[in-house]
């Protein structure tokens, strides 16, 4: 009883309120700022830089006919593209400084080659809102991004690489590029013409949890009226033959008069749980004057 008294008031021993075993302390580890899918080999973000947000968007590369003849839309290959945002300080000029002459630096040092550097500036350039400079990088091959900005408050750096692969074609007859949860496998195939035409993973504030899109449509000349409500039927069939939970079905028709057009939308949306998580299928179709669109599907799912 005295040598552990003597250890604690020394300091020693991390003993438990009750007298029971020491606590170990577990110190947790800091959140990631690039997530694991970016480029491998990346140079760190700079000290003291925190997590804004990340997203990857794959999609076909269409090929668009410029003829009188109307003709579908062909997928000539595979588009993907990999962005992370980042903020920095409390937005000063010598801030921004600091993190260009760092990526300068730490980009040829880790096998990034810089091809350019270009000033951004909102008065030549109204889609920029903010003030900086753009580093463009060779990324093994494809175009790489690295847009470093002063806001009012913070420095954002926003680094993007977007990938054409033309060997993946037709996109729909590939599996995607991007990693998606074990749900994904679980979906219902799209039925008929429908083929997947695009996957995004978004993040915001935290790598932990992601927000996923995937989207369907056939790339044909029109649908019929009513083609949306087949669609919403058929998965409602589908996905009650799986482990997914159907939770509420919302319909709704929007009609809107531009001009002398007519404009109408109908939509179907399927809330859905299942497999930890819960998201919505949404079947959506057009008409401009009687002239209805096909039925496009968009699945998101929160986490």
């Amino acid at each position: 009883m005295v040598v552990a008294l003597l250890l604690a008031a020394c300091g020693q021993g991390d003993a438990s309120a009750d007298g029971g075993a020491p606590v170990e302390t577990v110190t947790p580890e800091p959140p990631r700022l690039m997530p694991e899918w970016f480029l491998e080999g990346f140079p760190p973000p700079p000290e003291g830089a925190e997590f804004h947000s990340a997203s990857q968007t794959e999609n076909p590369l269409l090929l668009q006919h410029h003829t009188e003849e109307r003709r579908p839309l062909e997928e000539k290959g595979t588009v993907l593209d990999r962005y992370v945002r980042l903020s920095y300080g409390t937005g000063t000029q010598a801030e921004l400084e600091e993190v260009l002459d760092y990526y300068r630096t730490a980009l040829p040092e880790s096998g990034w080659e810089i091809l350019s550097e270009e000033e951004l500036d909102p008065q030549e350039n109204e889609y920029l809102e903010h003030p900086g400079v753009r580093l463009a990088f060779d990324a093994h091959g494809h175009e790489g991004r690295l847009n470093v900005l002063r806001h009012p408050d913070h420095i954002s750096v926003g680094i993007g690489v977007l990938e054409q692969h033309e060997e993946r074609a037709p996109y729909s007859a590939y599996p995607p590029m991007i990693e998606l949860p074990a749900w994904y496998a679980t979906l219902p195939e799209p039925p008929g013409q429908l083929r997947r035409s695009r996957i995004e993973v978004s993040y915001q504030g935290s790598l932990i949890e992601g927000w996923y899109s995937i989207s369907y449509e056939a790339y044909s000349l029109g649908g019929e009226k009513g083609d949306a409500a087949a669609v919403a039927d058929y998965y409602r069939n589908q996905l009650r033959q799986t482990d997914w939970r159907i939770l509420d079905v919302q319909q709704e028709t929007e009609k809107n008069e531009l001009g002398h057009t007519t404009h109408l939308r109908e939509r179907v949306v399927l809330e859905i749980a299942g497999h930890g998580v819960t998201g919505y299928v949404t079947v959506s179709q057009e008409s401009r004057d009687g002239e209805w669109s096909t039925a496009r599907v968009s699945v998101t799912v929160d986490g």
